[in-house]
């Protein structure tokens, strides 16, 4: 079986996005995020975990706050 080859080129400008979309937090983080609840919290699922992050590679959650996270740009390329 071979291992699955994640590449991320991160890209500096900063602008608004709509659902579904790419964000991420300080630690590094990637969260891929399919829209937001009617309190503004973040429906998303973790899709890069950087090594200091708190969270797990694969989680998902309803009740991302939405201050903790910038829009992501740049390219993420999965190969296998």
């Amino acid at each position: 079986m071979s291992k699955l080859k994640v590449t991320i080129t991160r890209a500096k400008v900063e602008e608004i996005s709509e659902y579904p979309c790419l964000m991420q937090d300080n630690y590094g983080d990637i969260i891929f995020v399919t829209g937001s609840k009617d309190d503004g919290s973040l429906i998303g699922t973790i899709i890069h975990k950087d090594k200091n992050s708190l969270c797990s590679l694969g989680e998902y959650d309803t009740k991302w706050e939405p201050s903790y996270f910038k829009p992501f740009h740049g390219k993420i390329t999965l190969e296998q």
